[in-house]
């Protein structure tokens, strides 16, 4: 088993585009995300980084507007556990 190894680039939110399209709940959006994330950047700001490319993919994908989005993520991926 791999220890961790504390990456937060943005590389785990250029490769997460998939998951936004991919699931149907928003909560599926943010697990799937995290699964993508940890294999690369494991650093919790890395997977928050893929959260919300991904949320915010999502949140698009479904007609919310821009405003909506830019509320909506980030900020609330500070305090999930998702």
């Amino acid at each position: 088993m791999m220890k961790p190894y504390n990456s937060c680039g943005n590389g785990s939110a250029m490769c997460v585009d998939s998951v936004g399209w991919a699931c149907d709940t928003k909560e599926e959006v943010l697990q799937k995300a995290k699964a993508s994330a940890e294999c690369t950047h494991n650093h919790p700001e890395g997977i928050k980084g893929a959260q919300a490319t991904a949320l915010s993919i999502f949140m698009a994908r479904y007609g919310d507007n821009k405003a909506t989005i830019r509320n909506t993520s980030p900020a609330n991926l500070l305090t999930t556990s998702a």
